[in-house]
């Protein structure tokens, strides 16, 4: 009999994966991209939405260097793409015998790959020196791209614009104390960036 398929929740991916080891898988699987190892789709994403206007949307792909194949699944609202209480798994298959390994909650993983993808590719272009970030945003994606911010450069100011004087004061606090990093919301979206050697844009909204 084979065993039955592992089910890992958001909680315990948050307990397993530190974020180096976000950063590090993520950098492994960029270079087995460039090199040809990663197989896509055709198209590349399905994308549909419901009577209601709520999001559906599928991806997948295999990685040759570790014979498994990834499903993700993704359900969302049509106002609030990261609520928790979006659908957000991922089917890993192993591609020898076609059996499922296991079912992933993304919940978790969703926000942290999203955004250390970006400061690593920032950290990639911007200039040494970099220090001074922008965040247009102050939810669950800004401040996770805090932390990977504050990893991968020596953060001299941050400057936090959102639509709510109360988150972007509450994450300007959260980074002063645990980033030991200069921190204050800024009045407008222009304040926040000017001058600024690095911007985050980390909201859905449509207005500043």
């Amino acid at each position: 009999m084979h065993p039955a398929p592992l089910y890992l929740t958001a909680q315990q991916c948050r307990s397993l994966l530190a974020p180096d080891d976000v950063l590090a898988e993520i950098e492994r699987v960029v270079a087995w991209d460039a090199q040809g190892l990663v197989r896509w789709p055709a198209p590349r994403n399905m994308n549909m939405r419901d009577r209601f206007e709520n999001h559906y949307h599928l991806k997948a792909c295999i990685l040759d260097p570790l014979s498994v194949a990834g499903f993700r699944l993704v359900a969302h609202s049509a106002t609030d793409e990261t609520s928790q209480d979006a659908t957000r798994y991922v089917v890993l298959v192993d591609v020898e015998t076609s059996r499922t390994l296991a079912f992933v909650d993304e919940t978790w993983t969703y926000a942290q790959r999203t955004v250390a993808s970006i400061v690593m590719a920032a950290r990639r272009l911007a200039r040494a020196d970099a220090g001074v970030l922008a965040l247009i945003g102050a939810g669950r994606l800004a401040s996770s791209a805090l932390e990977y911010y504050a990893r991968l450069f020596a953060l001299r100011e941050v400057r936090i614009a959102s639509r709510r004087v109360s988150t972007r004061t509450a994450l300007a606090q959260h980074a002063r104390e645990s980033y030991r990093v200069a921190a204050h919301p800024a009045d407008s979206v222009e304040a926040a960036v000017r001058g600024a050697d690095l911007v985050l844009t980390a909201t859905d909204t449509g207005r500043a």
